[in-house]
């Protein structure tokens, strides 16, 4: 009896070093790990689905070169976090699955009938490729397992990008043009316009060369209009645009002058405005910090420091000058 448990012993231990072994040699001499998740090229998805089970959705779909979010206003979608999403599920690779049963799907939350989440990539509806996403499988882990195939595998999707919350996708800097793209700003108080190389600023009659680095701080003002949420594409009265709060307009170096008109908010949820710009057909609701920043770019202000710069820039090139260094 003894003897028979003994080789009994032998044999798992045996069974146990196999395994090891076959999980590290393909580690070392370039098996599963090298190997991608998804072998389906996604250059031609242009639709993206991710369900909860008996929960929410969301659709994003490309509207000719543009992802939009359908079901909020059509509104687009951020460009980088679609980028984001697809570029992570490029970049998986496959390692050693906890299971290679179909019975085995039910328990890790990945059966077609029975998983956490869903991600369908498709061509129009001809679905591209299909993930199923299951229960946790450690710190930032879950099961995966790709439709038609019935390795189970255990990798990691920021939760983020399998959000189906509208807030977590449209983009925010849908109003804005690019601060690298401008070509010419028009504020109340002054006008800032990019000539050759030099920035000139244009304010009580008068036209002032501004340093750089003060122009780059104004662009940055303006061009930061962070959308928080977008109201659709009907006025309303309570959104104060009849008598706007502020006008500007911004002119990119490539097509046409955007104008922008901002309004009071009517709302008990705080005071917030709404903002309409002549590139989008939306309302938007956004924070009023935008309009008290743009209220505070002083002309005369920038002209007198843009001055000192100078001066400073002036009396740092003498002194390296042979002969001045004191």
């Amino acid at each position: 009896m003894n003897k028979m448990i003994n080789v009994l012993s032998i044999i798992l231990l045996l069974q146990i070093a196999l395994a090891v072994f076959l999980r590290t040699s393909d580690t070392i001499f370039g098996g599963a790990p090298d190997k991608k998740l998804l072998t389906s090229d996604l250059s031609t998805v242009n639709k993206i689905t991710i369900e909860e089970k008996g929960g929410q959705s969301l659709t994003i779909e490309k509207d000719k070169d543009t992802w939009i979010v359908p079901s909020y206003f059509h509104f687009p979608a951020s460009k980088e976090a679609v980028n984001k999403l697809v570029d992570t599920l490029k970049n998986m690779n496959k390692g050693w699955p906890v299971a290679t049963s179909a019975d085995a799907a039910p328990r890790f939350k990945v059966a077609a009938e029975d998983y956490v989440q869903k991600l369908t990539l498709a061509n129009g509806q001809a679905p591209v490729v299909t993930i199923f996403i299951g229960s946790s499988s450690g710190y930032h882990k879950t099961y995966l397992r790709v439709d038609k195939e019935n390795d189970i595998e255990s990798g990691e999707i920021p939760s983020q990008q399998l959000s189906t919350r509208s807030d977590d996708w449209f983009d925010r800097s849908a109003a804005s043009v690019k601060k690298d793209e401008i070509a010419a700003i028009e504020l109340p108080q002054l006008k800032l316009e990019k000539k050759d190389k030099d920035f000139i600023l244009t304010h009580d009659g008068k036209a002032d060369k501004l340093d750089p680095l003060l122009a780059d701080q104004v662009l940055d003002d303006v061009s930061n209009l962070s959308i928080s949420e977008v109201l659709g594409q009907e006025e309303k009265p309570e959104y104060g645009l009849s008598q706007p709060i502020l006008t500007f307009s911004v002119t990119p170096k490539s097509g046409s002058k955007v104008e922008y008109k901002l309004g009071a908010l009517a709302s008990k949820e705080g005071n917030f405005l709404v903002l309409k710009s002549s590139n989008l057909p939306y309302y938007l609701k956004i924070d009023p910090w935008v309009v008290v920043r743009i209220k505070q770019i002083d002309a005369r202000g920038l002209v007198a420091r843009s001055e000192q710069l100078q001066k400073a820039k002036e009396k740092g090139a003498a002194a390296q000058q042979p002969g001045k260094a004191k």
